[in-house]
């Protein structure tokens, strides 16, 4: 089963995947959390700035995760979609285009759960974007 959480930084998605690794249902499970802090060493723009090469690589990333039979991960194909539409480099035509493609993935998800921010304070952790407009 393909388990995605989706739903913007700082809610507790990795917190609670984290927490299901403990659980004995999910033994047989592959867990996993963003890699931001890996791909931002690597010079992959993040948030706002990002380009869409840099979509593409968490595209890449997550679509990847969709090869796996049993996985539960903290972002979903939904999460590189809307940060692609926050990217300030990506131009409009690029932005559908790459929504169009990337649509194509989510029915391979089982079940995605979207973890509401409502009553969240948000943590600045050096990644994330802290603007909340």
């Amino acid at each position: 089963m393909k388990i995605g959480l989706c739903g913007t930084m700082s809610v507790g998605k990795t917190t609670l995947v984290n927490a299901l690794k403990e659980r004995p249902e999910f033994k047989d499970y592959m867990f996993r959390t963003e890699r931001s802090k890996e791909l931002m060493a690597q010079g992959i723009p993040l948030n706002t700035d990002s380009t869409l090469k840099g979509q593409t690589v968490f595209l890449s990333e997550r679509t990847s995760e969709l090869m796996v039979e049993n996985i539960i991960t903290d972002r979903t194909i939904i999460d590189v979609m809307a940060f692609a539409r926050a990217s300030k480099s990506m131009d409009w035509n690029d932005k559908e285009a790459f929504e169009e493609y990337a649509k194509r993935f989510l029915k391979e998800y089982d079940y995605i759960f979207y973890v509401s921010p409502v009553g969240v304070e948000m943590e600045d952790n050096g990644i994330r974007e802290t603007n909340i407009d």
